[in-house]
């Protein structure tokens, strides 16, 4: 037993809500130990430095099993169990020693070690009960063996839910055994009536929830996704309600915070000038706050990825990449703070380039990948890393088959994609190329019935926009500028970029250029001004005396920047031999002669792939 202001004072000096612990879970003020108490925080706060939320989420953790933590902790790190995933899911640190250490070595040698990663909480559960469920049902799928041994449903009523699904076709998930058979069957049934996919969000709820939940998405025309089921409908209008207020869409994330939330976060947004989407709602109001001012004091762009973790983690990250003098890239924050330090090591380990996609993959997955890699000759880089090494012997194998070169732009999609790639090319007669397979076999259908009804060459730059934006580029071409300027080279260009270019193009009298030399088009507006300003201070011509613009226009970032560098520089000189003696002089014009005969010569280079 432990006083309650005594509890409170120990959680204050840890940085814990004792109160919230209290509210949580009562019992810890009359089977907590003060002495255990202060060990285990010192432990999971002092040493490991454990979000503190997670120790609230889990109060049992300080009253029961506080002798087995160390030891199990110890245990599943050292078996490269991630330390997010542990500390995340602190209960099975309570279990037995050799019960978890069992449970371990029969999920791993059965299973794989991807579901102890994906599926921590397994490790609190008895081999036998596994096993007995093994017995009941042999599924070619092992998720929902490991679902139903974490339920705390009986074998009866895991055997009874389990047919039930089976019969209506139901996929198994977790939540599926948060209700009874009889439960399940009702929800069913709303599901079919509605026609609402029976995700496994959707079992978070009774069936009168659920009723009730889809008329308000009806009433208010937002879409039935899993998501909104994480709410009640009473919570899910205050959502609504707030979203609307804002003049932002309810939809995914949101879903998981309340209207008061909401208000909270788009007023940080606003005040921080950070755009009030997705990711941003995976985060309270103050740990938005908190974590914002953190990325801007240490230059880290504050979207995305990044409010996937809390404060203290992204702190560690960007402490990682100080001590490596790396710069933060996006992805990194898909991983642990440990995980990227694993990461870097491997990417040193092999003189492998640090960038941002190789925090893709785990340090584990990564070796693996190399590994791979090594063996087939396949450069290491890029989209490589968003497979894991066993689909990418699948992409080398089905390559090999079908006797095309593996490379990188197939690495966006699995082997039987590739395969279903080829198959759709050959049935069209079409030669494939590597923009296709950074789109899904229905967007590559849909691409190839617009460009034939449209009567557009089938080029790989047609597969860089989605369907809906090609349509769109398309319609607003054909409408604005006649169906001459519906061409491959244009429409195949980003539709935000041709209505601020194509309107000034005209002005200038430079439509017609665009026909034969579109490569202009990679550029903003504000970039295609800024060249053409560079051009004519250069004394040069917009257009060339073949009728296509200057490659200037053409140059990527790089390369422009370069030029712009040299005539800089070329200028600066240029000024300075004015006041210089005439010997003087006559060396630094031979300097200039070197400058102009490389401007000269760069200048053929085309870069448009149109001649």
């Amino acid at each position: 037993m432990i006083d309650e202001e005594r509890l409170i004072q120990i959680c204050r000096e840890h940085n814990i809500d004792g109160n919230k612990l209290i509210q949580a879970n009562p019992n810890i003020l009359e089977y907590g130990i003060e002495e255990n108490i202060i060990y285990v925080l010192d432990f999971l706060r002092g040493e490991l430095n454990v979000d503190g939320r997670n120790i609230e989420k889990c109060v049992s953790i300080l009253c029961m099993g506080t002798g087995n933590i160390r030891q199990n902790y110890e245990y599943l790190t050292g078996k490269g169990i991630n330390e997010e995933n542990i500390e995340s899911c602190l209960h099975v640190l309570t279990a037995d020693p050799e019960q978890l250490k069992r449970t371990y070595e029969y999920i791993s040698a059965n299973y794989g070690k991807e579901y102890l990663n994906r599926l921590t909480t397994i490790l609190n559960v008895d081999v036998e009960r596994i096993q007995e469920i093994e017995r009941m049902h042999q599924w070619p799928d092992k998720l929902p063996i490991i679902q139903a041994a974490i339920s705390q449903r009986s074998m009866e009523e895991i055997q009874e839910i389990i047919g039930i699904c089976k019969e209506n076709n139901v996929e198994i998930t977790g939540a599926v055994f948060h209700r009874i058979g009889k439960e399940i069957k009702q929800i069913i049934q709303i599901c079919k009536d509605n026609n609402i996919p029976l995700t496994g969000a959707v079992f978070l709820r009774t069936g009168q929830e659920i009723e009730q939940i889809i008329e308000i998405c009806k009433r208010n025309d937002i879409k039935i996704t899993g998501a909104v089921f994480h709410r009640t409908g009473e919570e899910l209008e205050k959502v609504i309600e707030a979203c609307q207020r804002h003049g932002i869409k309810p939809e995914g994330v949101m879903f998981t915070r309340t209207g008061e939330e909401i208000d909270q976060i788009v007023e940080i947004c606003h005040k921080q000038n950070v755009e009030p989407t997705g990711t941003v709602f995976s985060r309270s109001g103050e740990e938005l706050e908190q974590i914002i001012e953190l990325c801007r004091r240490n230059n880290v762009d504050p979207k995305g990825n990044v409010f996937l973790k809390n404060i203290e983690e992204i702190e560690r990250i960007i402490e990682t990449c100080k001590r490596h003098n790396i710069e933060p890239f996006a992805t990194m924050f898909i991983q642990s703070s440990k995980e990227v330090e694993r990461i870097i090591d491997v990417c040193k380990k092999n003189n492998l380039p640090i960038t941002g996609s190789v925090f893709q993959r785990t340090g584990e997955e990564l070796e693996k990948v190399l590994d791979v890699c090594k063996r087939h000759n396949l450069e290491p880089s890029g989209s490589v890393f968003l497979r894991t090494a066993e689909e990418i012997e699948d992409i080398v194998k089905v390559c090999r088959e079908h006797n095309i070169e593996p490379a990188k732009s197939l690495f966006h999609r699995t082997g039987k994609e590739i395969v279903q790639v080829l198959e759709l090319c050959k049935k069209h007669n079409i030669e494939p190329t590597g923009t296709m397979f950074i789109r899904n076999i229905k967007e590559i259908e849909a691409t190839i019935e617009i460009c034939k009804k449209n009567n557009l060459t089938i080029v790989g730059s047609m597969f860089l926009r989605s369907p809906a934006n090609l349509t769109a580029a398309i319609d607003y071409v054909r409408g604005e500028f006649g169906s001459d300027y519906v061409l491959p080279l244009i429409v195949g260009k980003d539709i935000g970029t041709l209505k601020k270019a194509l309107p000034y193009l005209r002005e200038k009298g430079l439509l017609e250029v665009l026909k034969g030399s579109a490569s202009i088009l990679k550029n903003s507006l504000e970039e295609i001004q800024a060249r053409e300003q560079f051009i004519v201070q250069s004394g040069e011509e917009l257009v060339t005396p073949e009728g296509k613009f200057n490659p200037i226009f053409g140059m990527d970032k790089k390369r422009y920047r370069q030029r712009v560098e040299r005539m800089r520089q070329a200028s600066e000189l240029t000024s300075v031999i004015q006041d210089v003696p005439l010997a003087e002089a006559v060396e630094a014009s031979k300097v200039l002669e070197e400058i102009t005969h490389e401007h000269t010569n760069e200048g053929v280079t085309r870069n448009d792939g149109e001649n």
